[in-house]
């Protein structure tokens, strides 16, 4: 947690989160103290999103302006029609997730 606020204090511009547990809800597949962790970003005031795995579904929340973008599995059973991965584009106003095979794709704007 320290580190972490002292990255968000130094950096001069937006943030993205990159995680691999979930930090948007509570339950087993998140992180243990992912209310503490989101209320770190929330305060920093520079983080516009939240890229996150672990819970092969993906889903998305927006919670206090920051988005959580969950990313389904990469491969989910054999073959190319099984496969998900998203290119991320981030713009003036707003990030543009553009999903591939299975992945979902998204426009978050900020």
């Amino acid at each position: 947690m320290d580190w972490l606020r002292d990255e968000l204090i130094r950096s001069h511009d937006p943030v993205m989160i990159f995680v691999h547990q979930l930090l948007d809800e509570k339950g087993s597949v998140y992180v243990k103290n992912a209310e503490l962790v989101r209320k770190l970003l929330e305060d920093s005031g520079k983080v516009l999103a939240v890229f996150q795995g672990h819970h092969h579904p993906g889903q998305y929340n927006k919670i206090n302006d920051i988005h959580y973008y969950t990313l389904k599995a990469m491969v989910e059973g054999s073959g190319k029609e099984n496969n998900f991965y998203a290119v991320v584009d981030l713009q003036q106003d707003k990030i543009v997730i553009q999903g591939y095979r299975k992945a979902v794709s998204h426009e978050l704007t900020y």
